[in-house]
């Protein structure tokens, strides 16, 4: 069987058969994704025949098709700029093993995402047949010709007691046929009716026989746990990872359970938090006794009087702090933020309470909140807000809005937020004299 696939971006609401203009899914295929969206809340909502996605972005099957979401960024019609886009901040994610593979399938950005992991996960096969498949030692019972391990007397003398040419021997072997190479090859089993490009289908061709000798297995959420990573089988473990999303993602069954969510859907929100932390930590580094760290936990916006307990936790996706002290608080927020009609930025308002929350515990004066940019941007003026002051601080909050590109970013707006902005800025030199003009015609 041979699927199709189709595209759609974050957000988007697809209708079924009968809902009027474009029809997209068919009815069981909207069960599928609603079942999905159960074992990965937030992923999908259920609208009278249809679905809305969310801020989810990968492949998810729906039984009969591959469904590819995208981002909606600066070119969201642009399916190649998006999917770019996803590649390089999995890519930039220390968590994933994607990072790993992703320069090695460079020449497949502007294909569908599907295609790009398929090719990620090859790579990490193909990194492993380059050492020769790991061979481990199995016991076997036969009826052999010459004596080989150990013979099985009862055997011998009850169910052979006739036979003179052979004898009932217990022995080990050492063979490619085990747990590791079966998970492998039922990944590339799974995979081969989702491949359409031709050069995929050779190499899958290639791989797939070099398990020629290895058995087909079912394989479930179970057997991933109890794979142990000893030290001959610890080059296994970006492709048995590979494997798992695989399996978990394109599998025809869907059961409940919190290893049974499809693993190859990102929540951009993380994706996008984990990026620009990673962007200001790198450039950090240059920096003299400063340091950033991500979710900051223990301080709490409030205490029960009576008891003294505390209540609302804070947990900032970024605080930089220098030589000892609170410099800079920002949270990262994946959405698409709107400006005013003279031109400023207007976040959220339940962003700008979070930020004061922050601003009533952290010992600093800049804070930020940091979207990415889009076109309905275009003309902005920088934006940023006085709060109330605090301690003898005065806080401000800059809106930071950067471009992201397939190949670097840009800072349309908030780069002059002190330590955030001038960190993210850094990145490149264009981006420095790029940040300077939209300052110049804001």
């Amino acid at each position: 069987m041979r699927y199709t696939n189709l595209t759609a971006f974050e957000y988007d609401a697809l209708p079924g058969y009968g809902a009027g203009g474009a029809t997209v899914l068919a009815s069981d295929e909207i069960d599928r994704l609603v079942l999905v969206g159960e074992l990965r809340p937030g992923f999908c909502e259920r609208g009278f025949n249809s679905v809305r996605l969310s801020q989810y972005c990968g492949i998810v099957t729906t039984g009969r098709r591959t469904l590819e979401i995208l981002p909606k960024t600066a070119s969201a019609g642009d399916p190649a700029h998006a999917r770019g886009l996803v590649l390089r901040l999995l890519g930039a994610n220390p968590e994933m093993p994607i990072a790993r593979q992703l320069d090695a399938t460079h020449g497949l950005h502007s294909a569908p995402l599907l295609d790009v992991f398929i090719a990620a996960f090859f790579e990490s096969v193909v990194h492993i047949a380059r050492g020769g498949l790991l061979r481990l030692y199995r016991e076997h019972e036969a009826d052999i010709t010459v004596v080989r391990g150990r013979v099985m007397i009862h055997r011998q003398v009850t169910a052979l007691i006739d036979r003179r040419d052979v004898v009932a021997c217990r022995f080990d072997d050492l063979t490619v046929d085990n747990r590791w190479n079966q998970v492998l090859k039922t990944a590339l089993e799974e995979i081969r009716p989702y491949i359409q490009s031709a050069d995929l289908l050779r190499r899958w061709i290639e791989l797939f026989a070099l398990f020629d000798e290895v058995a087909s297995i079912e394989v479930d959420s179970r057997l991933f746990d109890r794979l142990v990573f000893d030290r001959h089988a610890n080059r296994y473990k970006v492709a048995i990872e590979w494997a798992r999303w695989i399996i978990a993602t394109l599998s025809p069954e869907i059961s409940a359970g919190p290893n049974s969510a499809p693993g190859l859907l990102f929540d951009m929100n993380v994706l996008f938090q984990e990026y620009i932390a990673s962007a200001i930590r790198y450039q950090s580094n240059r920096l003299t006794e400063c340091s950033v760290k991500t979710q900051d936990r223990g301080r709490f916006l409030a205490r029960v009087p009576s008891t003294g307990a505390t209540a609302f936790a804070l947990r900032p996706d970024i605080v930089l702090r220098q030589h000892g002290r609170e410099v800079a608080v920002a949270d990262t927020k994946w959405k698409l933020v709107e400006r005013t009609a003279s031109g400023f930025i207007r976040p959220a308002e339940a962003d700008m309470y979070q930020m004061h929350a922050y601003a009533s515990r952290y010992e600093c004066e800049h804070f930020a909140l940091i979207y990415p940019w889009h076109a309905g941007l275009t003309g902005a003026r920088e934006t940023s807000f006085k709060l109330p002051p605090s301690d003898g601080r005065e806080p401000v909050v800059y809106v930071v809005c950067i471009e992201l590109k397939p190949s670097e970013d840009q800072v349309r707006f908030g780069g002059s937020a002190p330590m955030i902005g001038a960190l993210l800025g850094a990145r490149t030199p264009a981006n420095r004299s790029d940040r300077g003009r939209a300052s110049a015609t804001s």
